[in-house]
């Protein structure tokens, strides 16, 4: 039978007693705020707690109002329950996330169904698993565990900036528009790398593009990540408007998908923070068309401007992008080329190539027109017989420290809805497209929860 309970409070304690439900007073619970127990789980439970009169055999559940991160943008939180994340230091007390805009986050990706989140702060590369709930230093490999509990609300209100100062007035505002397939957006960090489901329609089609140039018996993909930088799209976006609108073509807009090999793990991140940078691109690639940033239409020549990375354990590791890239109208590059040539009385060309009847070299000269859409971590059998002494297979933890898998496929993403995933033959009047026309249903994500735990 539904029980409809009327509290002041947006999370209480739902205590079973003789066959009804009645919620005792939460203070006696939270005392002053502090955090008591390792409480692993506030689902259902068995308690020992005597001073409330609550036997060994007691049922408890948490009853809650939805989570703030699902509150829209400017309305109030006081019906919305606030939720803290701790982490439990060298199995001593357990201290909050900070700052306010990481709590958030790692609130939203939880609800999500994120698996797992990636981030730096202060120095350090840490891993939140949102299954386990743990945090995993990727650098001394420790791990502490992590509780998720919502605030206690005392009845004097003005204390709760006091006690939990981590805590934002304000809900985050996301004002640039991302593409619908993307994760929960990253608060805390100015880009994320999300790491894709091997099974995915989305893994598969890159993976796919990838092998279509290289030899399968010696190229294999370990990880791909799909690059989300919200301001990097917002530039890109706009330039695309703007190349359409020029040519007045607001149907169709000349747009490829293009490989780009980079020398570096260090110079990948660059990228994914800032785009391709043309000004450094002659260092690896030379200026044979021109002083500007170099693509190509195969892996297989993208991959000779790659570098082996070697890290401490595993097989040897290569990085290479498959950007968007806005080619528009193009014309045979030069090595003295500082930007493209005029092609008309006002307007220059927007890239060179090596070959205007069939190109497969590109080089544009303005970041706006390239994204760095996804990052491709593979190996090459020839790198594992220079290094012999890499016997296992990198971890992706050892990659960098912005990655967050998720689980793309259908039934593992949040909030019902449909979405659409971004397909390599673009829809070039919007900013999705989809894979052969196919779309995933997102159904609401339910974590697993262990059934009963015990507290004393």
């Amino acid at each position: 039978m539904l029980t409809i309970i009327f509290h002041s409070q947006p999370a209480v304690f739902g205590k079973y007693n003789a066959g009804g439900w009645d919620c005792p007073d939460l203070e006696l619970f939270e005392g002053d705020g502090e955090f008591p127990d390792d409480f692993s789980d506030f689902y259902v439970m068995l308690t020992k707690v005597e001073s409330i009169g609550i036997n060994p055999s007691t049922i408890l559940r948490r009853l809650s109002t939805p989570s703030y991160v699902d509150a829209t943008p400017g309305t109030p939180l006081n019906f919305y329950t606030q939720w803290v994340w701790y982490r439990q230091e060298r199995d001593g007390p357990y201290t909050p996330f900070y700052p306010g805009a990481l709590q958030y986050t790692l609130e939203e990706k939880y609800l999500s169904g994120q698996d797992k989140y990636y981030f730096e702060f202060e120095q350090l590369r840490l891993m939140v698993d949102m299954v386990s709930l743990e945090q995993t230093n990727l650098d001394t490999k420790r791990s502490s565990k992590l509780i998720r509990r919502p605030i206690f609300v005392p009845s004097d209100k003005s204390k709760i900036p006091e006690m939990y100062p981590m805590l934002l007035h304000d809900l985050p505002e996301h004002l640039l528009t991302v593409p619908d397939h993307w994760s929960a957006v990253d608060h805390f960090q100015d880009f994320e790398l999300v790491e894709l489901s091997k099974t995915s329609a989305e893994y598969i089609a890159v993976q796919q593009q990838f092998l279509s140039t290289m030899d399968e018996r010696k190229h294999q993909t370990v990880h791909i990540f799909r690059v989300q930088n919200p301001g990097l799209w917002d530039k890109y976006c706009s330039a695309r408007r703007a190349m359409a609108a020029r040519d007045q073509k607001s149907e169709h807009v000349a747009e490829r998908p293009l490989f780009h090999g980079t020398p570096t793990l260090e110079a990948a991140m660059g990228i994914c923070a800032n785009s391709f940078d043309f000004r450094r691109s002659g260092e690896h690639v030379g200026t044979t068309l021109g002083k500007g940033a170099y693509f190509s239409t195969t892996a297989k020549y993208s991959h000779s401007y790659t570098r082996v990375h070697t890290p401490v354990t595993g097989d040897p590791l290569r990085f290479m992008f498959l950007g968007r890239i806005l080619v528009g109208q193009y014309t045979l590059g030069d090595p003295s080329y500082t930007k493209p040539p005029v092609r008309d009385r006002r307007r220059l060309y927007d890239s060179c190539v090596n070959d205007v009847s069939k190109p497969s070299i590109f080089v544009i000269f303005d970041l706006a027109q390239s994204y760095p859409e996804y990052l491709i971590q593979y190996t090459d059998a020839s790198d594992r017989r220079r290094h012999p002494q890499v016997r296992r297979a990198i971890s992706v933890q050892s990659l960098v420290v912005t990655t967050s898998p998720v689980d793309t496929t259908p039934g593992r993403m949040s909030r019902a809805k449909s979405v659409e995933i971004l397909s390599l033959t673009f829809n070039v009047s919007s900013s999705s497209s989809s894979y052969d026309a196919r779309s995933h249903k997102k159904s609401t994500f339910k974590r697993k929860i262990k059934k009963m735990c015990v507290i004393s």
